[in-house]
C-alpha cells in the first residue's frame, strides 16, 4: 500500500528532524522536482505556513494563497518535509489535505510531537479515497516502505 503522507512522531530530541533529513537525502533521485524541507518551529501563526512553503520552493506568492500554491505544485513529483508541526497541527493537516487533493504526485513527510493521524483520517475520508492507516514510523526502513521508496543500493556517503 502506498501512503502519500506519513507522520514521524516522538518526544523532543528523539531524532525526528534528523530522520526526516536522512529520508530526504536518500530519496533525492526518486523525486525529479526535489525534496523540500520546510522548518515550522519558528512560525507563530498558522497563516504563515503557506508563505513558508512557497519561500522554500523558491516561489513567492504575496497572498499566501493555498490554491495558488496547489496550482504551482500541480503535477510535480516532489517530497515535502514539514518539520515541527506540533504547534500548528490543525493547520498542517488542512494544508496537507488541500495539497494532496490537488497535487497527485506530491508526498508529505511530517514530523511532530503529536500525531497528525486523527486529523488525517478525516482528510482521507473527505478525499473519498480508500481509508488508509496513517502510521507513525520510527525507522528508515519503515519510512521507505510506507512511502513506496526503493532501498538504496549502497549507504549514503
Amino acid at each position: 500500500t502506498e501512503h502519500r503522507i506519513l507522520t514521524l512522531t516522538g518526544s523532543g530530541g528523539a531524532g525526528k528532524t534528523r530522520l526526516s533529513l536522512q529520508v530526504g537525502t536518500e530519496c533525492l533521485e526518486q523525486f525529479p522536482n526535489g525534496v523540500w524541507f520546510v522548518e515550522l518551529a519558528s512560525l507563530t501563526e498558522p497563516s504563515l505556513i503557506v508563505g513558508a512553503v512557497t519561500s522554500v520552493l523558491g516561489w513567492h506568492e504575496k497572498d499566501n494563497d493555498i490554491h495558488a500554491l496547489a496550482k504551482y505544485i500541480g503535477g510535480q513529483s516532489l517530497l515535502m518535509i514539514l518539520d515541527n508541526c506540533e504547534h500548528l497541527i490543525e493547520a498542517c493537516a488542512q494544508l496537507s489535505e488541500r495539497l494532496l487533493h490537488a497535487c497527485p504526485n506530491l508526498k508529505i513527510l511530517a514530523s511532530s510531537r503529536e500525531a497528525l493521524a486523527a486529523l488525517l483520517d478525516e482528510v482521507e475520508q473527505r478525499l473519498r479515497k480508500p481509508r488508509r492507516q496513517i502510521i507513525a514510523a520510527q525507522t528508515m526502513r519503515h519510512v521507505r516502505h510506507l512511502l513506496s521508496l526503493p532501498t538504496p543500493s549502497r549507504p549514503p556517503a
